[in-house]
């Protein structure tokens, strides 16, 4: 074995060493980078909302199973008492995350163990107050950008072909949208990003040895609308 053949051997087996020995804790901690995130919203509990309709006929859905209910009840971001939760999807999860990016040859990372799932973000894209009885308007027109990280120097451009869209893009959350208020109800209704988390591993196909594991990350692509319904 030549010297340098030698040098490249024993760096991938101190990587892999430090791997195994120092394993991080990226994944527990991958939600902190998103601005005080709501739960993880389980989207086979949401039921079309009977009270906000989206004027461009955008589907909008509604958080009424007690056990989503929970993760959002005890909602500490504004005074007032929380009376519903409705989510609206303007760019819907659309991507199918490749099994190995098309690079792999030019860089040699890859994802794997990649999982999906929802969240919404603390960031408030509007607020208004309306009272009863009538319908009321609110639109929100924005353009959110998507983030990533990861605890390994990988290139948003290997992210961005694994998970199927631009980890470093802007995506336009807008729409207009009509509420049913009965009389005597006065409610403040804030509007907030929702986002599709991709969380994976990320791997190492070097040029001499097997694959190994380098470290992990995290993807958040906005795809819609939370409206909280607060008492007031």
């Amino acid at each position: 074995m030549n010297s340098l053949n030698f040098i490249k051997v024993f760096t991938v087996g101190v990587m892999i060493f430090s791997a195994v020995l120092f394993p991080t804790n990226d994944r527990a901690l991958a939600l902190e980078s998103i601005d005080c995130a709501i739960p993880m919203i389980d989207k086979n509990d949401l039921k079309p909302s009977t009270r906000i309709q989206s004027k461009s006929g955008q589907a909008v859905y509604e958080v009424t199973d007690e056990k989503e209910w929970a993760k959002f009840k005890n909602d500490q971001l504004e005074s007032g008492k929380l009376l519903g939760v409705a989510i609206s999807y303007n760019n819907h999860l659309n991507t199918n995350p490749i099994s190995h990016p098309f690079q792999k040859i030019d860089y040699g990372y890859y994802l794997k163990n990649i999982t999906t799932s929802e969240i919404c973000g603390a960031k408030e894209l509007r607020s208004s107050y309306y009272t009863g009885p009538g319908e009321a308007t609110i639109t929100v027109s924005e353009s959110i950008a998507a983030t990533w990280e990861a605890s390994v120097g990988v290139s948003a451009e290997v992210i961005s072909a694994e998970l199927g869209f631009t980890v470093t893009s802007t995506y336009s959350v807008s729409d207009s949208y009509s509420i049913e208020l009965p009389e005597g109800e006065t409610v403040k209704i804030v509007a907030r990003p929702v986002y599709n988390v991709y969380q994976y591993d990320v791997w190492k196909d070097p040029l001499i040895g097997n694959d190994y594991y380098l470290g992990s990350g995290s993807a958040y692509k906005p795809v819609g609308v939370c409206f909280y319904f607060y008492d007031v």
